[in-house]
């Protein structure tokens, strides 16, 4: 998965990524992450969070093209097509690294 931006737009927050081997534009909706920021949150702070869950959020955009228009350019995540992100964080990349080594050699 290759990103080239996540960045903010307005209220919302844009993303151009690569699904199916298109590039496509994401507008993610702040009614999708600004349950999991403390308000008020900043654009910056907004761009962090999709970064965090871009994997999900990537996945649910696909999902939504595979059920309506597999050849759109566009998605707008919103509610409908994303269970809005929670106040859970997800672990650090280097934690997560660390505790599956960990568990390996137990």
């Amino acid at each position: 998965m290759e990103v080239d931006c996540v960045r903010p737009m307005g209220g919302n927050t844009g993303v151009s990524i690569w699904i199916d081997g298109k590039l496509r534009a994401l507008t993610v909706s702040p009614r999708v992450i600004d349950s999991a920021l403390p308000a008020p949150a900043s654009d910056e702070d907004r761009c962090r969070l999709v970064a965090s869950y871009l994997r999900r959020v990537q996945r649910a955009a696909a999902d939504h093209l595979l059920r309506t228009d597999p050849n759109a350019l566009t998605v707008f995540v919103d509610e409908t097509v994303m269970v809005p992100i929670r106040s859970e964080r997800p672990p650090p990349i280097a934690a997560t690294a660390r505790e599956s080594r960990s568990a390996r050699v137990s």
